[in-house]
């Protein structure tokens, strides 16, 4: 059973590289990512960019809302554009296979 959800899976989250499906496949990670790090309440860390911490210690404050803050950037200014990349390569696919 386990074995055969296993294969599931891997067959679910691999794909060429960059195909369309592979490129859905980032594109999802990276918002599952952003919605991880937000759920945590990672968002509460970005205050060290106006001079204020959160928590005791300023250099872990720091690391979080840099890693808040890269998430929330690649799942707003790549995400996007990478679904659009992966909607004209599924055209390009079928457009170019059926010749």
């Amino acid at each position: 059973m386990i074995g055969r959800l296993w294969r599931a899976w891997k067959a679910w989250t691999t794909a060429d590289a960059f195909s369309a499906r592979a490129l859905v496949l980032w594109a999802g990670r990276f918002v599952l990512l952003f919605a991880v790090l937000h759920l945590l309440g990672l968002r509460e860390h970005t205050t060290v960019l106006s001079g204020t911490v959160v928590g005791k210690s300023s250099i872990v404050s720091g690391f979080l809302g840099l890693m808040y803050l890269l998430s929330y950037f690649a799942a707003i200014l790549l995400v996007p554009p990478v679904l659009v990349a992966a909607g004209i390569a599924k055209v390009a696919e079928r457009v170019l296979g059926k010749r």
